[in-house]
Protein backbone atom coordinates (compact mmCIF):
# COMPACT_ATOMS: atom_id res chain seq x y z
CA UNK A 1 0.00 0.00 0.00
CA UNK A 2 2.72 2.37 0.49
CA UNK A 3 4.48 1.37 -2.58
CA UNK A 4 1.43 2.49 -4.39
CA UNK A 5 0.85 5.51 -2.74
CA UNK A 6 4.60 6.89 -2.72
CA UNK A 7 4.28 5.81 -6.79
CA UNK A 8 1.04 7.99 -6.98
CA UNK A 9 2.90 11.11 -5.11
CA UNK A 10 5.91 11.15 -7.65
CA UNK A 11 4.29 13.94 -9.98
CA UNK A 12 3.46 16.40 -6.90
CA UNK A 13 6.69 15.49 -5.99
CA UNK A 14 8.54 16.79 -9.42
CA UNK A 15 5.99 19.42 -9.44
CA UNK A 16 8.13 20.90 -6.15
CA UNK A 17 11.12 20.23 -7.29
CA UNK A 18 10.36 22.10 -10.82
CA UNK A 19 9.02 25.06 -8.77
CA UNK A 20 11.37 25.61 -6.34
CA UNK A 21 9.06 24.57 -3.35
CA UNK A 22 11.63 21.83 -2.96
CA UNK A 23 15.20 23.71 -2.68
CA UNK A 24 13.51 26.11 -0.18
CA UNK A 25 12.10 23.41 2.48
CA UNK A 26 16.08 21.87 1.91
CA UNK A 27 17.47 25.18 2.48
CA UNK A 28 15.79 25.92 5.39
CA UNK A 29 16.69 22.51 7.02
CA UNK A 30 20.03 22.74 5.88
CA UNK A 31 20.23 26.15 8.09
CA UNK A 32 17.78 25.42 10.77
CA UNK A 33 19.62 23.87 13.98
CA UNK A 34 17.44 21.45 15.91
CA UNK A 35 19.26 21.50 19.01
CA UNK A 36 20.45 24.27 20.68
CA UNK A 37 23.17 23.04 22.51
CA UNK A 38 25.03 20.71 19.59
CA UNK A 39 25.46 20.70 16.03
CA UNK A 40 26.59 16.98 16.53
CA UNK A 41 22.89 16.72 17.62
CA UNK A 42 21.02 18.32 14.79
CA UNK A 43 23.28 16.32 12.35
CA UNK A 44 22.32 12.91 14.41
CA UNK A 45 18.72 13.88 14.03
CA UNK A 46 18.87 14.38 10.39
CA UNK A 47 20.72 11.40 10.06
CA UNK A 48 18.40 9.09 12.18
CA UNK A 49 16.08 10.65 10.02
CA UNK A 50 17.07 9.17 6.88
CA UNK A 51 17.62 5.68 9.09
CA UNK A 52 14.06 5.81 10.14
CA UNK A 53 12.41 6.53 7.20
CA UNK A 54 13.96 3.33 5.47
CA UNK A 55 12.86 1.38 8.20
CA UNK A 56 9.60 2.19 7.65
CA UNK A 57 9.37 2.09 4.32
CA UNK A 58 10.27 -1.38 5.01
CA UNK A 59 7.81 -1.77 8.42
CA UNK A 60 10.52 -2.51 10.55
CA UNK A 61 9.81 0.79 12.66
CA UNK A 62 8.94 -1.09 16.27
CA UNK A 63 10.21 -4.21 15.44
CA UNK A 64 12.92 -5.74 17.88
CA UNK A 65 15.74 -4.86 15.64
CA UNK A 66 14.68 -1.30 15.15
CA UNK A 67 14.56 -0.81 19.24
CA UNK A 68 18.31 -1.66 18.95
CA UNK A 69 19.14 0.49 16.29
CA UNK A 70 21.40 3.77 17.58
CA UNK A 71 19.26 6.79 18.88
CA UNK A 72 19.57 10.27 17.71
CA UNK A 73 21.94 10.66 21.55
CA UNK A 74 24.08 8.02 20.70
CA UNK A 75 24.96 9.00 17.00
CA UNK A 76 25.58 12.70 18.59
CA UNK A 77 28.21 11.19 20.85
CA UNK A 78 29.93 9.23 17.09
CA UNK A 79 29.67 12.60 15.86
CA UNK A 80 31.62 14.94 18.17
CA UNK A 81 33.85 11.39 18.54
CA UNK A 82 34.79 11.83 14.71
CA UNK A 83 35.54 15.80 15.20
CA UNK A 84 37.38 15.78 18.60
CA UNK A 85 39.05 12.49 18.19
CA UNK A 86 42.29 11.27 15.80
CA UNK A 87 41.87 12.89 12.13
CA UNK A 88 42.15 9.36 10.88
CA UNK A 89 39.85 7.60 12.82
CA UNK A 90 37.15 10.08 12.39
CA UNK A 91 37.25 10.06 8.39
CA UNK A 92 35.07 7.51 7.33
CA UNK A 93 32.57 8.23 10.41
CA UNK A 94 32.63 12.24 9.22
CA UNK A 95 31.61 10.97 5.84
CA UNK A 96 28.67 9.11 7.37
CA UNK A 97 27.45 11.40 8.52
CA UNK A 98 28.00 13.90 5.52
CA UNK A 99 26.04 11.03 3.49
CA UNK A 100 22.83 10.13 6.10
CA UNK A 101 22.20 13.93 7.36
CA UNK A 102 22.27 14.99 3.67
CA UNK A 103 19.97 12.00 2.91
CA UNK A 104 17.92 12.62 6.09
CA UNK A 105 17.06 16.82 4.95
CA UNK A 106 16.57 15.31 1.33
CA UNK A 107 13.66 13.01 2.57
CA UNK A 108 12.55 15.36 4.43
CA UNK A 109 12.10 18.24 2.72
CA UNK A 110 10.34 15.81 -0.14
CA UNK A 111 8.07 15.08 2.79
CA UNK A 112 7.28 18.76 3.83
CA UNK A 113 6.41 19.42 0.32
CA UNK A 114 3.88 15.99 -0.79
CA UNK A 115 3.97 14.37 2.06
CA UNK A 116 5.86 11.42 0.44
CA UNK A 117 9.42 10.00 -0.32
CA UNK A 118 10.44 9.82 -3.78
CA UNK A 119 11.68 5.50 -3.96
CA UNK A 120 14.24 6.44 -6.86
CA UNK A 121 15.85 8.94 -4.65
CA UNK A 122 15.71 6.06 -2.34
CA UNK A 123 17.04 3.68 -4.40
CA UNK A 124 19.79 6.19 -5.75
CA UNK A 125 20.77 6.69 -1.88
CA UNK A 126 21.44 2.68 -1.18
CA UNK A 127 23.47 2.03 -4.28
CA UNK A 128 25.73 5.10 -3.10
CA UNK A 129 26.13 3.47 0.18
CA UNK A 130 26.83 0.58 -1.49
CA UNK A 131 29.75 2.16 -3.50
CA UNK A 132 30.87 4.06 0.03
CA UNK A 133 30.76 0.98 1.75
CA UNK A 134 32.77 -1.14 -1.14
CA UNK A 135 35.65 1.88 -1.28
CA UNK A 136 36.18 1.65 2.56
CA UNK A 137 34.75 -0.32 4.80
CA UNK A 138 31.15 -2.28 5.07
CA UNK A 139 31.02 -1.22 9.02
CA UNK A 140 31.76 1.86 10.04
CA UNK A 141 34.39 1.90 12.81
CA UNK A 142 33.92 4.11 16.10
CA UNK A 143 36.63 4.89 18.38
CA UNK A 144 35.03 2.26 21.25
CA UNK A 145 34.91 -0.40 19.29
CA UNK A 146 38.56 0.00 18.03
CA UNK A 147 39.88 0.36 21.40
CA UNK A 148 37.91 -2.80 22.42
CA UNK A 149 39.56 -4.74 19.95
CA UNK A 150 42.55 -3.30 20.13
CA UNK A 151 42.50 -4.40 23.80
CA UNK A 152 42.37 -8.50 22.28
CA UNK A 153 45.37 -8.53 21.05
CA UNK A 154 47.73 -9.57 19.19
CA UNK A 155 44.53 -9.41 16.00
CA UNK A 156 44.93 -11.49 13.03
CA UNK A 157 42.50 -10.33 10.02
CA UNK A 158 41.63 -12.64 7.82
CA UNK A 159 39.34 -10.90 4.74
CA UNK A 160 40.17 -7.46 5.32
CA UNK A 161 39.21 -5.54 2.28
CA UNK A 162 40.51 -2.29 2.38
CA UNK A 163 42.30 -2.61 5.63
CA UNK A 164 40.74 0.29 6.52
CA UNK A 165 39.94 -1.22 10.66
CA UNK A 166 43.30 -2.24 10.56
CA UNK A 167 44.94 0.83 9.44
CA UNK A 168 43.16 3.07 12.21
CA UNK A 169 43.95 0.04 14.90
CA UNK A 170 47.56 -0.09 13.90
CA UNK A 171 47.95 4.03 13.17
CA UNK A 172 45.63 5.32 15.48
CA UNK A 173 45.59 3.20 18.65
CA UNK A 174 49.15 1.35 18.28
CA UNK A 175 47.59 -2.51 17.81
CA UNK A 176 49.43 -5.56 16.99
CA UNK A 177 47.51 -6.23 13.80
CA UNK A 178 48.12 -8.29 10.73
CA UNK A 179 45.50 -8.26 7.67
CA UNK A 180 45.64 -10.61 4.83
CA UNK A 181 43.11 -10.87 1.71
CA UNK A 182 43.59 -12.12 -1.39
CA UNK A 183 43.49 -9.81 -4.91
CA UNK A 184 40.60 -11.87 -6.45
CA UNK A 185 37.49 -14.07 -4.78
CA UNK A 186 38.13 -17.66 -4.62
CA UNK A 187 35.28 -19.46 -6.37
CA UNK A 188 35.86 -22.20 -3.80
CA UNK A 189 34.39 -20.33 -1.24
CA UNK A 190 31.63 -20.03 -3.18
CA UNK A 191 29.84 -17.53 -5.34
CA UNK A 192 30.15 -14.27 -5.87
CA UNK A 193 28.36 -11.29 -7.85
CA UNK A 194 30.56 -9.55 -10.27
CA UNK A 195 34.35 -10.32 -12.02
CA UNK A 196 35.29 -11.71 -8.87
CA UNK A 197 38.05 -8.55 -8.19
CA UNK A 198 37.54 -7.65 -4.68
CA UNK A 199 36.98 -3.91 -3.08
CA UNK A 200 38.71 -0.43 -3.88
CA UNK A 201 42.01 0.82 -3.14
CA UNK A 202 43.54 -1.20 -0.43
CA UNK A 203 45.79 0.39 2.61
CA UNK A 204 49.49 -0.48 3.05
CA UNK A 205 48.52 -2.77 6.06
CA UNK A 206 46.76 -5.37 3.93
CA UNK A 207 48.79 -8.32 2.87
CA UNK A 208 48.37 -11.16 0.21
CA UNK A 209 46.74 -14.14 1.69
CA UNK A 210 43.31 -15.84 2.76
CA UNK A 211 42.30 -18.51 5.57
CA UNK A 212 45.40 -20.53 5.41
CA UNK A 213 47.12 -17.80 7.74
CA UNK A 214 45.06 -18.77 10.34
CA UNK A 215 47.31 -21.43 11.00
CA UNK A 216 50.51 -19.40 10.24
CA UNK A 217 49.43 -17.29 13.01
CA UNK A 218 48.05 -19.63 15.59
CA UNK A 219 49.01 -17.31 18.33
CA UNK A 220 46.60 -14.05 17.67
CA UNK A 221 43.01 -13.14 18.09
CA UNK A 222 40.99 -14.27 14.97
CA UNK A 223 38.84 -10.82 13.46
CA UNK A 224 36.62 -11.83 11.08
CA UNK A 225 34.51 -8.71 9.17
CA UNK A 226 31.65 -8.98 6.36
CA UNK A 227 33.66 -12.42 5.10
CA UNK A 228 31.01 -14.36 3.12
CA UNK A 229 28.91 -12.18 0.77
CA UNK A 230 25.75 -11.70 1.51
CA UNK A 231 25.94 -14.03 4.29
CA UNK A 232 26.59 -17.06 2.06
CA UNK A 233 29.61 -19.39 1.03
CA UNK A 234 32.74 -20.94 3.02
CA UNK A 235 35.22 -18.33 3.72
CA UNK A 236 34.26 -17.41 6.94
CA UNK A 237 33.80 -21.37 8.35
CA UNK A 238 37.04 -22.20 6.52
CA UNK A 239 38.68 -19.69 8.48
CA UNK A 240 37.00 -20.59 11.75
CA UNK A 241 38.00 -24.53 11.22
CA UNK A 242 41.74 -23.45 11.04
CA UNK A 243 41.42 -21.70 14.60
CA UNK A 244 42.17 -23.17 17.40
CA UNK A 245 42.17 -19.78 20.17
CA UNK A 246 39.50 -18.85 22.74
CA UNK A 247 38.46 -15.25 21.44
CA UNK A 248 36.68 -14.03 18.57
CA UNK A 249 36.43 -10.82 17.61
CA UNK A 250 33.30 -10.59 14.87
CA UNK A 251 31.97 -7.31 12.78
CA UNK A 252 28.68 -7.64 10.87
CA UNK A 253 25.02 -8.69 10.94
CA UNK A 254 23.85 -11.27 13.12
CA UNK A 255 21.31 -13.76 13.44
CA UNK A 256 18.46 -12.27 15.78
CA UNK A 257 19.88 -8.96 14.87
CA UNK A 258 19.20 -7.89 11.18
CA UNK A 259 16.32 -6.63 9.03
CA UNK A 260 16.62 -10.21 7.07
CA UNK A 261 16.48 -8.09 3.88
CA UNK A 262 19.35 -10.49 2.25
CA UNK A 263 18.94 -13.79 4.65
CA UNK A 264 16.90 -14.45 7.82
CA UNK A 265 20.87 -14.97 9.53
CA UNK A 266 21.91 -11.23 7.65
CA UNK A 267 24.40 -10.74 5.40
CA UNK A 268 27.71 -10.49 7.04
CA UNK A 269 28.28 -14.25 7.74
CA UNK A 270 26.85 -17.50 6.39
CA UNK A 271 24.25 -19.22 8.45
CA UNK A 272 26.81 -22.61 8.50
CA UNK A 273 29.51 -20.12 10.56
CA UNK A 274 27.09 -18.41 12.79
CA UNK A 275 25.73 -21.84 13.82
CA UNK A 276 29.79 -23.09 14.55
CA UNK A 277 30.25 -19.98 16.81
CA UNK A 278 27.25 -19.94 18.66
CA UNK A 279 28.36 -23.46 19.49
CA UNK A 280 31.63 -23.50 20.44
CA UNK A 281 31.63 -19.81 21.68
CA UNK A 282 30.08 -17.23 24.15
CA UNK A 283 29.07 -13.76 23.22
CA UNK A 284 31.61 -11.25 25.83
CA UNK A 285 30.29 -7.84 24.13
CA UNK A 286 28.66 -6.48 21.81
CA UNK A 287 28.96 -2.88 20.58
CA UNK A 288 26.44 -1.02 18.19
CA UNK A 289 27.79 0.40 15.57
CA UNK A 290 26.90 3.22 12.70
CA UNK A 291 24.45 1.90 10.33
CA UNK A 292 23.81 2.49 6.56
CA UNK A 293 19.87 2.55 5.70
CA UNK A 294 18.59 -1.12 6.72
CA UNK A 295 22.33 -2.62 8.13
CA UNK A 296 22.13 -3.55 11.47
CA UNK A 297 26.08 -3.84 12.24
CA UNK A 298 27.93 -4.55 15.30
Amino acid sequence: VWFCSLREAKPKLELAQQSGLFAQHFCRLQSLPLSCDSSALSEAFHSWAATKVFLWLHNFVGGAVARQAPDAEQLAGWHREAEEGPVAAGQYIKLYFEKMALWGRYLMAQFLCGGAFELSAMNTMQMESVGIRNGNAWSVPTLEALRLIAGQGPLLEVGCGNGLWASLLRDSLAADVLAFDTADWDARYGEREGDGSMMGSRSAAVRQGGPEQVQAHPDRTLMLMWPDYSGRGAFGTTCLEHYTGDMLVLVGEWRGSTYGTVNPWGQSFSEELINSVERDFEVQTRLPLPCWPLAADA
